[in-house]
């Protein structure tokens, strides 16, 4: 593998053994904007004047669009219909379906993380700290 640097010391391209390889772009600020593929798919990036990712698309059509609410609360939303919040950290917290149901929440309190869905069920783990 070979990995190849651009003058600002971000990854410009990396080359593979069988001949593949994937090129990066970057804005002004260090940010990448665009990953591109020998077979052709690719992501992009967009970023708000904060340089806070704000939106993710790629060739398969997946995209998803970020909402900082507040300095803590940062709203997802995807092209598969879900809904993702963030904390301030940007540590998922929780993942919203379609139907209004959250499949998943994430909080700690003491030395526990503790973890719940909407249907109650929740269960704790101790952290290591």
């Amino acid at each position: 593998m070979n990995i190849i640097y651009d003058d600002q010391g971000n990854f410009w391209k990396t080359e593979y053994p069988d001949g593949s390889w994937v090129r990066y772009f970057y804005d002004q600020n260090g940010n990448i904007l665009f990953e591109g593929y020998s077979d052709g798919k690719w992501k992009a990036w967009k970023y708000d004047g904060e340089n806070n990712c704000i939106e993710f698309f790629d060739s398969s059509g997946y995209f998803h669009k970020d909402n900082r609410i507040s300095k803590n609360l940062i709203i997802r939303t995807t092209s598969d219909g879900q809904t993702i919040e963030f904390d301030d950290f940007e540590t998922f917290s929780k993942k919203i379906k379609p139907d209004g149901s959250w499949e998943y929440r994430e909080f700690e309190f003491g030395d526990q993380t503790y973890y719940e869905n909407s249907n109650g069920v929740t269960h704790g783990t101790k952290r290591i700290v």
